[in-house]
Order: structure tokens, then sequence, then C-alpha cells
């Protein structure tokens, strides 16, 4: 599913609830609902969505790699990386309604 896929499922949903709202306007709060959980995880903050999961970011600490072709050995620098983790409640209803 892509965005405006996602949005086109959101407006159904939001319909049916009597709130009229158009494609674009729903696809412009999705943008800004993930321009916002960027900033908030290049800031270092935790995003925790109820039933869902928490967005946060780690930092990966410095450490000795090798390159594939030549085998020599390089040190890869210290980076923050974005992580995701779902809530154990999600994670158990997911598991049960794929299976």
């Amino acid at each position: 599913m892509n965005s405006k896929e996602l949005a086109k499922e959101v407006k159904k949903e939001l319909n049916s609830l009597d709130y009229v709202f158009t494609n674009k306007e729903i696809e412009s709060c999705i943008d800004v609902f993930i321009g916002i959980l960027k900033e908030k995880i290049i800031d270092g903050e935790e995003v925790k969505l109820s039933n869902f999961g928490v967005f946060s970011s780690i930092v990966k600490k410095e450490r000795i790699g090798r390159n594939p072709k030549t085998g020599e050995e390089i040190i890869i620098p210290e980076r923050k990386m974005p992580k995701f983790r779902f809530l154990p409640s999600f994670k158990k209803e997911a598991i049960d309604n794929l299976n």
C-alpha cells in the first residue's frame, strides 16, 4: 500500500463517520504526520502510537567492519539510526489474525 492508497482508505473510514474530506486534504494530513514523526525522531524524541508501536532513534557505536572486496578492515563511525518497535498488544493481535 502506498500513501495515495492509504489516503483513500482513511477517506473511506472518515466518510463512513460523516466527515467529508478530499483525497488531497487527507494526503496532506498524512504528509504532515510523517514530517512531524521524522522531526521528532531526528530530535531524539520517542513517538508512541497507542496500540501500535514506538518510533525512536538509537546510537550505533563505532565498530570495525570489513571491505567486502578487499577484506581490509575499516572503522565504521558512530551514527544515529531510526528504530521502530511494535507494542506487545499489537504484535499479539497481528500474530493471532495472521494465523
